[in-house]
């Protein structure tokens, strides 16, 4: 079960760094686990 805290605006709010992630980085890893799901 997930808790959600009654006044949830959004995740960043509950993190200290919350970093964008590169576009690349993403793609990489969407490539890495399509290839693994495939095994």
């Amino acid at each position: 079960v997930l808790y959600t805290p009654a006044l949830f605006w959004a995740v960043g709010a509950f993190y200290e760094q919350f970093d964008q992630v590169p576009d690349e980085e993403v793609v990489a890893l969407l490539e890495e686990a399509i290839a693994w799901g495939q095994k």
